[in-house]
């Protein structure tokens, strides 16, 4: 019975620490500026219930465009959040999805086929979302744009730019071009309210990144362990 014993606190002890050592078990989306609703609301968005999310980057005091390259380049799809407030200090948050790669090659990630514009603007507090323009055949094709990768800057999205970062993230604008509303009549205009006020100052900033595949709950992993140590009683039994 000793030995069921140790094995039972052996492996419910690394089942626990399987459990908090999993990415995103700190600092998953509800412990900071994006809340469980919000998520929820993402979700929704990409149509992806399943969406599951953890943090790359959380702006602290000091940080620059440096410091959110290096923690979000070339980690895949991600959530930029943003606390922002416009000249008469009302605040928004609002954000980007980039469904590709952040670098800092001084270049804009372009989507040409229609098919590949799946980028998105959205202001979390007033619960509107902003597509990439559809394609169209002339020069000017401003929807192509769906970020820009300056690595003297924050996150940039957009020809306009629809929503950008300066390099000490505390500023930025917003005039939106590449990116538009259902009925888009948002040209020209700010994210925050659709005013011709474009100027903004940053709060929080926050980058999640969407896990490739769902990470399991901490009460499966305990199942998971629960089971484990049923199966070392019945083994111990039977030698009994």
């Amino acid at each position: 019975m000793k030995t069921v014993a140790k094995r039972v606190v052996t492996v419910m002890s690394a089942t626990l620490a399987l459990a908090l050592a999993l990415p995103g078990a700190a600092g998953a989306a509800g412990a900071g500026l994006l809340t469980n609703a919000d998520q929820a609301q993402l979700a929704s968005w990409l149509d992806r219930p399943d969406l599951k999310l953890s943090l790359l980057f959380s702006k602290s005091s000091g940080d620059t465009a440096t410091q959110f390259h290096a923690a979000v380049d070339n980690k895949g799809p991600t959530f930029s959040i943003m606390e922002a407030s416009n000249s008469s200090g009302q605040t928004w948050v609002i954000g980007g999805y980039n469904p590709y790669n952040w670098n800092s090659s001084g270049t804009p990630t372009m989507t040409v086929p229609q098919y590949h514009r799946i980028g998105l603007l959205f202001n979390l507090t007033s619960g509107k979302i902003y597509n990439q323009i559809p394609r169209y055949d002339i020069p000017d094709d401003f929807g192509a744009v769906l970020a820009f990768n300056d690595p003297s800057s924050g996150p940039i999205f957009g020809a306009g730019a629809d929503l950008a970062v300066d390099y000490n993230l505390n500023t930025g604008s917003s005039s939106m071009v590449s990116y538009c509303s259902n009925s888009c009549n948002s040209a020209w205009t700010s994210l925050l309210d659709n005013s011709a006020d474009t100027s903004i100052t940053y709060g929080r900033i926050e980058v999640y990144k969407i896990a490739a595949v769902p990470e399991p709950q901490l009460w499966q992993l305990l199942v998971a362990g629960l089971a484990l140590v049923g199966v070392a009683r019945m083994r111990a039994g039977r030698r009994a």
